[in-house]
């Protein structure tokens, strides 16, 4: 969505980000959010989890004291063990790496495009704090097994899990190897620690998953990850159910210009009225979501937020024709 487009406000609840506060702040659109990344001096891990409106890393970076920015690509190779971060390549098929362009060694530069939901080595050369605006991104996890994966989590800034309890339930996880970045060098996380958002790890997958923490959702999305409601069709159906062993409700949220209509597990629709409470078990629970027909222009939009079990997922919704 383009910002000329985008008539509406959005006022969302705060994020805590490493070494830093990430905000919902107001902006315009339903789904325009600011991510606040804190930078300090040297290596920094972060997870960018909005696709920003501007994604060449000269704009998002510019006037920053950023020396380096590398993307790691969890499809081209599985990582067996770990250095420290000051031993990224310059140059591999693992990294995708950007530098200034006052670099002498720009010209290695393959990193072109930040997106969303994509974890990041950032190293500056003084403390700083970036805003990257942009759109959240919703989609199911997939892990890359046996390998560490470098990412990070949708947990709740406000009561986030631990890390024994956002994988309680995963035997693709079973005996947590888990590392965050201290002072350049990675260091093992504890069970016992909460998982900070907007905070990159290393974590290792022992086999093929795809463990999604407390909450398991899942959604018919675009490719975009976007949850499209046409004018005057059908349901779309939400899935959720608890991991673990541990009960969770799931709350459920809606901001913006396009109204809704919900029905939990088979109940006569209604008006969508937040909060929407869904208590959960391992049994899959739904919910199905339609747009009220001829309720508002093509071009309505929505942020549907998912709460519970230490995660807060953001949803864009949208209509269409």
């Amino acid at each position: 969505m383009k910002r000329s487009n985008q008539k509406f406000k959005l006022k969302c609840w705060c994020l805590g980000f490493f070494a830093a506060v990430a905000a919902l702040m107001p902006d315009s659109g339903a789904w325009a959010v600011d991510q606040i990344i804190g930078l300090q001096p040297g290596w920094n891990s972060i997870f960018l989890e909005v696709r920003p409106e501007n994604q060449a890393p000269e704009v998002i970076f510019s006037g920053q004291p950023v020396e380096m920015c590398a993307a790691w690509l969890p499809t081209a190779a599985k990582v067996d063990s770990l250095t420290a971060a000051d031993a990224v390549p310059t140059k591999s098929a693992e990294w995708r790496i950007w530098q200034p362009s006052a670099s002498p060694s720009a010209f290695l530069n393959n990193l072109r495009a930040l997106t969303g939901r994509q974890a990041l080595l950032i190293k500056a050369s003084a403390a700083a704090t970036v805003t990257v605006s942009g759109t959240p991104v919703f989609e199911r996890r997939k892990w890359n097994s046996p390998s560490f994966n470098f990412t990070g989590f949708d947990v709740d800034a406000t009561a986030p899990p631990t890390f024994a309890r956002f994988f309680d339930g995963s035997r693709a996880h079973a005996g947590l190897k888990a590392f965050k970045l201290v002072s350049g060098k990675w260091q093992a996380v504890s069970g016992t620690e909460t998982i900070q958002r907007g905070r990159a790890y290393w974590v290792w997958c022992n086999e093929g998953s795809d463990f999604q923490g407390p909450v398991d959702v899942s959604l018919p999305l675009a490719g975009e990850g976007v949850l499209t409601l046409a004018n005057g069709a059908g349901a779309a159906r939400l899935e959720a159910r608890s991991n673990g062993t541990l009960p969770v409700t799931l709350s459920l949220g809606l901001t913006g210009s396009l109204p809704l209509l919900q029905s939990v597990s088979g109940a006569d629709e209604a008006a969508f009225a937040a909060p929407v409470a869904l208590p959960l078990t391992a049994a899959s629970k739904s919910v199905a979501l339609r747009r009220v027909l001829d309720a508002a222009p093509d071009s309505a939009t929505g942020l549907l937020s998912l709460k519970g079990g230490g995660m807060n997922f953001l949803l864009p919704v949208r209509g269409s024709r």
